[in-house]
């Protein structure tokens, strides 16, 4: 009985220690290797945006949450215009817990320097363009912070 306990301590503490291990490389990873978040992020936000968007530089910290995205470009293409988005510069400031969370509004402040907005018109529409669901896009977008300047 003493050696299965024996036994059984040693291979619990093999795995607690493994796991510790990962859990601190996973750490170190998403607190030094910025390339790496930056290129997650970037699908991430071109995924869930249905645009391509490109992010030059990522630079964030987690305690206080802070986030700088700069130089970051978006192309939102239809049949009938093209919309070209280029951002010198994104900085949001908020609260990561509430992020995770998913708590509204998880952002304090969002600041954005846009440098250049481009929309070229290719066709006339054939209906009417919605003001009304572009803006209830935009408040949605806006719910998750406090106070926002552009």
């Amino acid at each position: 009985m003493r050696k299965f306990l024996k036994s059984a301590l040693k291979i619990g503490g093999i795995f607690f220690g493994s796991f510790v291990i990962i859990l601190a490389v996973a750490a170190l990873f998403v607190l030094f290797d910025k390339p790496l978040i930056r290129k997650v992020s970037q699908s991430y936000i071109s995924k869930k945006a249905g645009i391509p968007i490109q992010i030059g530089k990522l630079d964030y910290t987690l305690f206080p949450l802070q986030v700088t995205l700069s130089e970051v470009k978006a192309t939102y293409r239809t049949p009938i215009f093209t919309m070209d988005v280029v951002v010198n510069r994104v900085e949001a400031a908020g609260n990561l817990r509430k992020l995770l969370k998913g708590t509204k509004p998880a952002f304090d402040t969002v600041d954005i320097d846009i440098s250049e907005l481009r929309f070229d018109q290719e066709k006339t529409s054939p209906v009417p363009i919605d003001l009304r669901s572009i803006f209830q896009q935009t408040s949605s977008i806006l719910a998750y912070t406090r106070q926002a300047s552009i």
